[in-house]
């Protein structure tokens, strides 16, 4: 159970995360709690980090959308991100991320069924 309830964290810190992003006007502690959220997101899964692209969109998107918050949150995005591939290392059992280049008949054999 222990490792299902990460899953809860991730899109529970997602929904928080964005609830603040809409409602930040620039630097303020709406944008904090959001950046905090995402963190939180980002920690608590891997797909987490996908909140730092979606965030970034929400906060383009906005009508009153202000460039310090942008910033703050695109700074947030690449700390957390720097952080939580410090050290990573592929295992040798992962194939490469490019191997559909490599064979692309297989990759469309793979994603056609």
């Amino acid at each position: 159970m222990g490792f299902q309830l990460s899953f809860f964290l991730c899109v529970t810190g997602v929904l928080i995360a964005i609830f603040f992003l809409e409602r930040c006007n620039g630097i303020d502690w709406q944008l904090g709690l959001g950046i905090l959220s995402g963190i939180l997101s980002s920690f608590s899964a891997m797909f987490g980090l996908m909140i730092w692209p979606a965030g970034l969109a929400l906060l383009l998107l906005k009508e009153k959308r202000t460039p310090r918050a942008i910033y703050g949150w695109l700074i947030a995005a690449i700390v957390t991100i720097l952080i939580f591939f410090n050290g990573w290392i592929r295992p040798e059992y992962h194939p490469s991320p490019f191997y559909f280049l490599s064979k692309p008949v297989d990759a469309i054999g793979f994603f056609s069924y």
